[in-house]
């Protein structure tokens, strides 16, 4: 298993991964863009250097973290944590070791905030998310997922000013 930033090459296992975490129907709302605009994305953020990494794992992309600043000219350097994992590689503690990479890399981003959402029924996530020093905050959601059922969202944050 390695850890790499995410480059442009990787686009298409990227996308492939996408689809295949939303295709379950019960961890992401709605499938992923286009191949083309994922292409385009990842081209702008490697230029920037955006926190984005990738675990490829027996010669497959199996897994990605990355932090996508909410607005490049926001004041407090907000960004948006998404974590994917291919179903056969969970519990295997590729998100946690991901995780370590892209938030370390937050720092050196100037990213000082980070925000996720959780379903609430996903408490190994929640686990997870809490060992790095996340917290509930007061924004939950609800919507329905493509299987049809509903969940509560709930969005959690990570200071990195005071780390």
């Amino acid at each position: 298993m390695t850890i790499h930033r995410m480059h442009p090459a990787y686009a298409e296992g990227f996308h492939a991964l996408w689809q295949r975490v939303c295709g379950e129907g019960e961890e992401m709302i709605g499938p992923p863009p286009s191949i083309e605009k994922v292409k385009r994305v990842l081209a702008l953020h490697n230029e920037k250097s955006v926190p984005s990494f990738i675990v490829i794992k027996d010669g497959a992309l199996v897994a990605a973290a990355e932090v996508f600043p909410k607005r490049e000219d926001q004041a407090e350097k907000c960004g948006i944590l998404g974590v994917q994992v291919h179903p056969d590689y969970r519990r295997q503690g590729l998100a946690k070791q991901l995780l370590t990479t892209v938030l370390t890399d937050c720092q050196r981003y100037g990213i000082e905030q980070v925000e996720l959402t959780v379903y609430q029924h996903n408490h190994s996530a929640i686990r997870l998310y809490q060992q790095f020093g996340f917290q509930a905050s007061e924004r939950v959601t609800e919507e329905t997922l493509p299987s049809g059922r509903v969940v509560i969202n709930q969005t959690m944050v990570l200071s990195l000013a005071s780390v």
